[in-house]
């Protein structure tokens, strides 16, 4: 992959943190963010997903807050 494509790295961690590889998840996302300071909210997914598996829910809530996805029609069910 290109190393200078933030999306595509991003897009990996997610399907890393996904099958279960949070840390070179996070180093993707890490990467990613740095690339792309003003980046889409779906690259906070990874770090979401390893603070809840980890049961560090403040600080997963922290992260979720970060997501942001107005194009889904259930994220303005409250």
């Amino acid at each position: 992959i290109n190393p200078l494509d933030a999306d595509t790295l991003g897009l990996c961690a997610l399907f890393l943190s996904c099958a279960g590889d949070d840390d070179r998840a996070m180093e993707l996302f890490a990467r990613a963010v740095r690339l792309k300071p003003q980046h889409p909210g779906w690259y906070h997914f990874p770090p979401f997903t390893r603070h809840y598996k980890r049961r560090e829910y403040a600080e997963a809530l922290v992260e979720a807050k970060c997501i942001a996805l107005p194009q889904l029609p259930t994220v303005h069910i409250s």
